[in-house]
């Protein structure tokens, strides 16, 4: 039993390493900005990573290829793969995956309101945000926080977005340039809601 047990390990660390060098080769043709190969060593990838049940690697994946689909304006794909990634990512419980699970949902947010399903894109919106202040990963949250002001003005709730934006320059330390976006949806709000004078000074 000791003897099948070591060569079962054995197998399986194979077929691990395997794994990686071909996700390896995916995130090099990813950087060399060859999106076409990556996304097809990706897609080719996914039956053998299902497979072995390697949820890090089928979530990093997920995320690639979502990500490659949103960039290259194939977004119905992207939606697709970010929803697989979120689903294993949080199956997986792996604290390594964290920041991929985080940034999974402020894209799926973001996508999501594009096609104006609000109400999901508020829930994956939320949902980032969970994870985020319980990884205590500050950036993350602020950009979440941001694409909220962001979501609410498309919404054309204008004084919800005034609050939020109010919150967020209270609570966090915001960098100069996101700081101007904020000043200037902050106008635009005001002006939306006929507070000419206050928006001039925004």
């Amino acid at each position: 039993i000791l003897i099948f047990l070591f060569c079962f390990a054995l197998l399986q660390g194979r077929a691990y390493s395997n794994i990686t060098d071909k996700y390896n080769e995916v995130i090099e043709a990813y950087r060399a900005d060859d999106y076409v190969t990556a996304r097809k060593k990706g897609v080719a990838l996914l039956p053998e990573v299902k497979e072995s049940q390697d949820l890090y690697h089928l979530t990093k994946l997920y995320y690639l290829l979502g990500y490659m689909c949103e960039y290259t304006e194939d977004f119905g794909n992207s939606i697709i793969y970010y929803l697989e990634g979120a689903r294993h990512g949080i199956l997986a419980d792996d604290d390594r995956l964290t920041n991929n699970i985080i940034s999974i949902h402020k894209n799926l947010s973001l996508l999501l309101a594009e096609y104006k399903h609000y109400d999901l894109a508020h829930r994956f919106l939320d949902e980032g945000l969970k994870f985020a202040r319980e990884s205590n990963n500050e950036s993350q949250t602020i950009a979440l926080l941001n694409n909220r002001v962001f979501l609410l003005l498309d919404e054309e709730k204008f004084e919800q977005a005034i609050t939020e934006i109010s919150e967020l320059r209270t609570k966090y330390e915001i960098d100069a340039s996101r700081n101007v976006i904020l000043q200037n949806k902050l106008g635009w709000a005001q002006y939306s809601l006929g507070f000419y004078e206050d928006a001039l000074h925004s």
